[in-house]
Order: C-alpha cells, then sequence, then structure tokens
C-alpha cells in the first residue's frame, strides 16, 4: 500500500507540472517531444512522492485520511518547488532566493527547447502554408478569421498578436513573401498550423497574390539584394 501511494502522489505530482505546462504551450504531443520538458515533469513528480515519503517517516499528518496525506503531497510539492525566502534586487531586476529561482532555471530550459523544437518543426509547414499569400491583403483577414473561430483567444494575446504585426508590416526591409511567412509564424503560435491551414485555404482567393504583384515582388526582392550588398560594401569600407 505503502508503495502504490508513493506511485499515486507522483502522478499527482507530475499532473501538476503537466498542466503547467500545457498552459504555456498548448500542445501535449510537443511537451512529451522535448528533453528539458521530462525534466521539469520528473523534478515535480519526484518531489511530490518524496514529500510523501518524509509524511509517513515522520508521521505527519498522522491519523488523518491516506488519500488526504497523498493528495497533500501531490499538492504541496508545487508550493515547495515555488516557495523563496526573499526577494533581492540584482540590476535593476527582482530576484527570488529559494526553490523558485532553481525551478525557474529548468522552466526556461524548458522554454528554450520547446521554441527550438517548434520553430524547426513549424517553419516548413507556415511556409507552404502561406504560399502565394498577399502579406497587405491577409493582414487584417487572416487574423480576424483565425481568432472568431477561435473565440477563447485571450483580449491581451490578440493586442499582442496585432502589435507585433504592425511592427511587421512597418518593416520595410523586408520583402512581402517573408512578412507573409512571418504572418503566418505569427498566427500558427497562438491557432496552431491546422487552423491557419483551414483559415488560409478558405480567404485564398481574396488573399491570394495577383500575377502583376509576384512580378512586382520579384523586382523588389532584387531591389533589396542590391541595397544589403551595397550596405555590406559601405560597411567593409567606411569613408
Amino acid at each position: 500500500m505503502f508503495f502504490f501511494n508513493v506511485l499515486l502522489a507522483f502522478l499527482i505530482g507530475f499532473a501538476a507540472a503537466f498542466a503547467e505546462l500545457l498552459s504555456r504551450y498548448s500542445d501535449p504531443k510537443k511537451i512529451f517531444s522535448t528533453y528539458p520538458s521530462w525534466v521539469y515533469l520528473f523534478i515535480n513528480a519526484g518531489t511530490s512522492a518524496l514529500v510523501y515519503y518524509l509524511l509517513v517517516e515522520f508521521k505527519w499528518l498522522e491519523g488523518t485520511n491516506e488519500s488526504m496525506r497523498v493528495l497533500a503531497a501531490g499538492t504541496s510539492a508545487m508550493a515547495i518547488l515555488r516557495s523563496s525566502f526573499a526577494s533581492i534586487k540584482i540590476g535593476g531586476k527582482q530576484v527570488e532566493a529559494g526553490l523558485a529561482s532553481i525551478l525557474q532555471v529548468f522552466l526556461n530550459w524548458a522554454d528554450r527547447a520547446f521554441d527550438q523544437y517548434r520553430s524547426s518543426s513549424n517553419l516548413t509547414e507556415v511556409k507552404r502554408i502561406m504560399t502565394n499569400v498577399d502579406f497587405k491583403k491577409a493582414m487584417t483577414a487572416l487574423p480576424t478569421t483565425c481568432f472568431n473561430s477561435m473565440k477563447s483567444v485571450p483580449d491581451d494575446e490578440q493586442k499582442r498578436v496585432g502589435t507585433d504585426l504592425v511592427a511587421l508590416s512597418e518593416n520595410d526591409d523586408l520583402d512581402d513573401t517573408t512578412k507573409a511567412i512571418n504572418l503566418g509564424s505569427i498566427l500558427a503560435d497562438v491557432t496552431g498550423l491546422q487552423l491557419l491551414d483551414k483559415a488560409k485555404s478558405t480567404l485564398f482567393d481574396s488573399i491570394k497574390k495577383d500575377e502583376n504583384d509576384q512580378g512586382q515582388e520579384t523586382d523588389r526582392k532584387e531591389l533589396l539584394r542590391k541595397q544589403l550588398t551595397q550596405r555590406l560594401a559601405e560597411a567593409r569600407n567606411p569613408a
């Protein structure tokens, strides 16, 4: 019975950590595809099992229902790992001193690994989806269609996407094709590839590039290439 309860506490801690990662990444399959995510999950789960062992070893909460001790171990581990005994200001930034700062290192590691995995796996698909999409035509229509289809995107996240798209549209160093791919990447982070592909297919007749636009795009790419070559030459040979 003891080992069963240890396993149960382990699973509760694992589930709590998984729920936290799911709230950050929204894709359960990709959570299990990165090594740092597994490390983060097992740190939380292992701490829950250890807390239950300590409860039994030192006879804490003795006399209470055993299932309550298991639940207490599974949930209290989250509080223990996220605890800090002081908040120190270093270089204008607040740094938590305690287990929370150690756990944050692993969480940041998982964040970076997930971003790298997602970016590498998504980029090819985003490029395929956004082929022959006119950025100017799609800039408003595509996000609006995606967000209206989801209904659950928070207002602050929609505003963040809007801010990113405005900055993208004002970047004169990028051609229309590059902007369209970046538009797809920004939306895919929120909506996922499947909805992005469906929304693009639905709107394609109204957001596709015209033949004249494609010719102008080729000319613009050549102009940008020449400008970049000139800038590099000037940087190597300053006046």
